[in-house]
């Protein structure tokens, strides 16, 4: 999967606190009459059903592979 993140979303991003310790979960749970909902969050706990991909400029982002 190729996940692009633009230069302002990577900038606003680290503003907001992605570190090394710390990176971008997105996710999807499937919803009812509306479809799916998306998720994004800044997270630091990883289990072991979770896929990491990396952005350029090593932007981790997590997802779990349901997902």
């Amino acid at each position: 999967m190729d996940i692009k993140v633009t230069e302002k979303a990577k900038l606003r991003l680290h503003n907001m606190g992605v570190s090394d310790e710390i990176f971008l979960r997105i996710g999807v749970k499937s919803g009812g009459c509306s479809g799916n909902t998306y998720d994004a969050v800044l997270d630091n706990n990883m289990s072991e059903v979770d896929e990491v991909y990396f952005s350029e400029g090593n932007l981790r982002i997590v997802s779990d592979k349901v997902s």
